[in-house]
This record gives structure tokens, C-alpha cells and sequence, in this order.
């Protein structure tokens, strides 16, 4: 995991919640649909809505490089 990279839910929602930033007007719109936001990704499938998502996509949350969402239910995604 890239150095400054979240690796938890809780550096996740740390990182989301910087006072009057783009990512934390993300996450309370995602939170007004979800009890909880953020998922992880467990043998490639999203942990929210527990569908697989793409190669490309479970790559790049693996990369940590950036802000990856859900293509199916719009969470943010991290892994282990």
C-alpha cells in the first residue's frame, strides 16, 4: 500500500471526513444512502452490495493510488 495510502476503515473514513473538502461532501451523500459508505473489497467482490466488481477496478483499489467506487452501488472501496 502507497505510503499515506488509507488501510483500514477507519483511516478511510478519517481521510473522507476533512472538514469542507470535495471527498467529504462524497461521503455524507453516500452516507445518506448507505449506513455505511465505505466497503471493502474481499475476493473481489464489494463488501456493501456484495457483487463482484471488475478486474480494472479491484486493481486500482489494490493500487491505492486513488478514490475508487463501487460501479454497481456507488460505495467507496478499499482493501486489505
Amino acid at each position: 500500500m502507497p505510503i499515506g495510502a488509507p488501510n483500514d476503515i477507519s483511516s478511510v473514513r478519517r481521510f473522507f471526513l476533512e472538514p469542507q473538502s470535495p471527498k467529504q461532501r462524497q461521503y455524507e451523500a453516500l452516507r445518506a444512502t448507505f449506513p455505511n459508505p465505505v466497503a471493502a473489497i474481499e475476493h473481489g467482490t464489494c463488501g456493501g452490495c456484495k457483487i463482484r466488481v471488475s478486474a480494472n477496478t479491484a486493481e486500482r483499489v489494490r493500487a491505492g493510488r486513488e478514490i475508487v467506487t463501487c460501479e454497481h452501488c456507488s460505495r467507496i472501496l478499499f482493501s486489505f
